[in-house]
């Protein structure tokens, strides 16, 4: 159920899934910005009445007591730097004229924990990163058609791959996991569609979306939401609410909750569910305890630091979002996204996508064939 405040907006948010009711409330100012936000049970505030939520001139968030210690901005309102109550500081550096981002590092104190430099060619692309390690630089090439034709990393040769492209764009060839794409005829309904990669044979219902992929089966709902997906003896069933996004992800294993996008609840303990929560999207609180997210340019998130500003998970990401540390906890990762092990796919709130294959799973709205 939805509560407005004088503005208009969700001023009380209580959402039940599985018998259990999170509470979400946001009191705001005269002008409509958000100055604290409450969430129950297990009680976590991000700013206080007596400890609001600071905001620039520029309506841009300063500073989150407890959280944030300050946010610095460049004139044109991008991010100049971000520092954390843990003690950790991310500056992003730009290029003069066109602005784009040319560099983010991480740093505890003197010592760097993250940094990524990134070089672009005259039309923007990136061209190379050069991290802190090898492992963490990679050199990207492209065609005449803006396509990513290669992909290197400097310190891990398995990682390297090549991409050949159709006329019509669509991707043929991806040497690292994939092999060869093979799609039907041009004049087929879906050509877009490969009916195979590599060894492993696609298969689809009539609306497009993928039902086999050689290693996962999976079903859809009649709103051509991802419904049922098993791997390896393990089914996840996945649940959406009223809004469309979704709810509630089970498998044998574990059951998460999401009563709205900034919150998950393991509720494998009755009376003991543990709450995680999203406040910011650069902060991360378990029960009560805080974790920072420490991202790159693309907002992926790739460190994890505690309280105290001790790390304590990190991953970098191949050229489609695959996680290369397949033993990262936190589900918040490629562009800020959810990650589901049990599936080996990204949840794009609206799309699945698989990161290995650099496909989305269900059809292309545009290409779409209602089942009657």
């Amino acid at each position: 159920s939805l509560k407005y405040d004088g503005f208009s907006k969700v001023g009380r948010q209580d959402a039940t899934i599985a018998g259990l009711t999170h509470t979400t409330t946001s009191v705001r100012d005269a002008s409509g910005q958000t100055l604290a936000t409450q969430y129950l049970p297990v009680q976590l505030d991000f700013g206080t009445t007596a400890s609001p939520l600071q905001y620039t001139a520029g309506n841009k968030l300063a500073s989150a007591p407890g959280f944030i210690t300050s946010t610095i901005y460049e004139a044109d309102g991008q991010t100049r730097e971000i520092n954390y109550a843990n003690g950790i500081k991310t500056a992003f550096t730009y290029s003069p004229t066109r602005r784009w981002v040319t560099r983010v590092t991480t740093s505890r104190g003197g010592t760097v924990l993250l940094d990524d430099q990134y070089a672009r060619d005259n039309l923007g692309r990136i061209t190379g990163t050069t991290g802190l390690t090898a492992s963490d630089s990679w050199t990207y090439g492209y065609d005449n058609a803006d396509r990513l034709t290669s992909s290197d990393n400097l310190g891990d040769n398995t990682l390297d791959e090549t991409f050949v492209y159709a006329a019509n764009d669509n991707l043929t060839s991806r040497t690292r996991v994939a092999g060869t794409y093979t799609y039907p005829a041009a004049t087929a309904p879906r050509p877009h569609a490969p009916t195979s990669v590599g060894a492993n044979a696609m298969a689809y219902d009539a609306n497009g979306n993928l039902t086999s992929d050689g290693s996962r089966t999976l079903t859809w709902d009649e709103a051509n939401r991802l419904k049922t997906v098993s791997l390896a003896s393990n089914t996840v069933n996945l649940s959406y609410g009223p809004d469309g996004a979704r709810a509630k992800k089970a498998s044998t294993f574990a059951t998460t909750l999401y009563p709205d996008a900034s919150v998950e609840i393991d509720p494998a303990i009755p009376g003991s569910e543990v709450y995680t929560r999203y406040p910011h999207p650069d902060v991360k609180v378990v029960g009560a305890a805080k974790y920072f997210l420490h991202r790159d340019h693309l907002a992926s998130v790739r460190m994890v630091t505690d309280s105290s500003g001790a790390i304590t998970e990190a991953t970098n990401y191949a050229t489609y979002g695959e996680r290369l540390n397949s033993g990262f906890q936190t589900q918040k990762s490629y562009i800020g996204e959810r990650f589901d092990p049990e599936t080996g796919l990204l949840y794009l709130n609206a799309r699945y996508m698989d990161p290995v294959l650099g496909r989305f799973v269900p059809a292309d709205p545009g290409e779409k064939e209602r089942d009657p």
